[in-house]
């Protein structure tokens, strides 16, 4: 991951975790994970590829994969059809 990516990607993990009030054990549970691991996405900067859909299902969407890993998921693709769970809200 680039630097912005990164950059990109802390954020985008900020976002869900003030969703979830903060709460990084409730997002441990949603994605089926120890809260050790979620603490260290948060020091790594990123979320693992493999847990980028269970981040964005547990904050329903409002944080998506585009979001949490730029490098994976660089941009939305319009011809392709998302589930609902998985669309920006509209601005």
């Amino acid at each position: 991951m680039t630097p912005t990516q990164i950059k990109k990607a802390q954020r985008a993990m900020a976002r869900a975790l003030e969703l979830l009030d903060g709460n990084v054990s409730r997002l441990a549970r949603a994605c089926d994970v120890r809260r050790q691991a979620v603490q260290q996405w948060i020091a790594k900067g990123y979320v693992p590829a493999e847990q980028v859909l269970s981040v964005e299902a547990a904050v329903e969407g409002r944080v998506t994969r585009f979001d949490l890993r730029p490098d994976l998921h660089p941009t939305e693709m319009p011809w392709v059809t998302y589930p609902e769970s998985c669309r920006r809200p509209a601005a």
